[in-house]
């Protein structure tokens, strides 16, 4: 008998965001209860190790793919990473069987749109059951198939410039502390003045 052909994986992503209860437990109700009901359910008998480093796949030597693993997509921080580790397009793998209803679907899709336009980036999602589409660095669907449809997409993406960077890829969050901090200034301040009308005035 001729031997199974040997190849070597050199390349991989880690999914960094594990699914709570089908991937891991917390640890302050990992009980027998939860054991026995991941093993009626199916699920993993033990946690999967989470991946803590971010790694492009690169394509023909070329081009770098930024990967999203399931729900992975609703965590903008990992496509900014990927964006500013090189990444010229970012493709979001999900398994969505568990999802009978459009709305979550709509929920996958609607993260993905925000995560090709906070980086400027073609986002490609590719589902078994779930909306499996391709999404321009604009936000907008150019090619999709239909959910719960066997199919598949051929379509040419435009490979955007590393030069193209956002306010998000450039600086994250940032904006949204200085309104948080701005926001606790004003806070602070109208307890300050109710301190001081209550100590004056009584």
């Amino acid at each position: 008998k001729n031997s199974p052909q040997r190849f070597q994986l050199n390349q991989f992503h880690i999914k960094q965001k594990l699914f709570i209860f089908g991937e891991r437990v917390p640890f302050f109700i990992n009980t027998d209860f939860f054991k026995k009901l991941r093993e009626k359910q199916r699920w993993f008998k033990s946690d999967i190790t989470k991946g803590n480093k971010q790694q492009n796949i690169i394509l023909n030597n070329k081009y770098k793919i930024g990967v999203n693993i399931c729900f992975e997509n609703g965590f903008s921080e990992i496509a900014r990473e990927q964006k500013m580790a090189g990444a010229d397009f970012i493709v979001n793998v999900s398994n969505d069987s568990s999802f009978q209803s459009k709305k979550e679907l709509r929920y996958q899709e609607t993260s993905s749109v925000f995560r090709a336009i906070e980086n400027r980036i073609n986002y490609i999602r590719s589902t078994n059951v779930g909306l499996t589409e391709i999404i321009n660095p604009q936000g907008v669907i150019i090619s999709k198939i239909k959910p719960f449809t066997e199919n598949y997409l051929y379509n040419t993406i435009k490979i955007s410039s590393q030069n193209n960077l956002t306010l998000f890829d450039k600086y994250g969050y940032l904006f949204v502390y200085i309104l948080a901090m701005v926001y606790l200034l004003f806070v602070f301040k109208a307890l300050w003045r109710c301190l001081i009308y209550k100590f004056c005035c009584g």
